[in-house]
This record gives structure tokens, sequence and C-alpha cells, in this order.
């Protein structure tokens, strides 16, 4: 969960992250990214990080290899586990409306 720096931003709660500017802007766009480190952001967010990845980074997209229940329970874990407690538990139909643009 500690991430590698300018390549992979730690998942841990609190820990700094420097990267390429692109990177850093893509991450505070979607509610990650606050003083210099990972902020556990929005949901929704979440949710489209982990289908879609991250263009131009090594973050890739998941959509097509995990189910909306592997994906709902990767974020789950990631959401309350590294120091993150959210108390968050997403729904393979959070996963599934995300993907229908809901």
């Amino acid at each position: 969960g500690m991430g590698v720096a300018g390549t992979f931003p730690p998942i841990a709660a609190g820990q700094p992250f420097t990267a390429a500017p692109g990177m850093i802007k893509d991450l505070s766009e979607r509610g990650f990214y606050e003083d210099g480190k990972i902020a556990v952001g929005p949901v929704k967010q979440h949710i489209d990080i982990v289908r879609n990845g991250i263009p131009g980074t090594a973050m890739p997209a998941f959509k097509s290899q995990l189910s909306a229940l592997d994906i709902a329970a990767v974020i789950t874990y990631e959401r309350n586990d590294f120091g993150n407690h959210t108390g968050e538990a997403v729904q393979p139909a959070d996963v599934n409306d995300a993907a229908a643009g809901k």
C-alpha cells in the first residue's frame, strides 16, 4: 500500500506522493490528491479509476479482467485498510451503475 514514488500512488492513508504533473493533475481532478498526499476520494471516482485505469500511467483498466463483484471487493478493501477507515462497503450494483453512467 505504500506505492512507488513517481509511478504508483500509495493507497495507505496520508502517505506522501510525487509524480509527473499529468498524473498529479488527473488524481487531483478525481479528488484523490491533496497537499502532496493521496486522499480517499469520492467512491464514484474510485470505481472509475479501478475500472478504467489512468491513461498515460501504469494504472491499468480492470473492467475487462474483473467482475463487478471483484471490483467492489477491491475498492472496499482499499477504502478500509492501509490506514483508511471510511466504513464504506462498495456493492457490485455501485460498479454496474458506474459502468452504465449512473
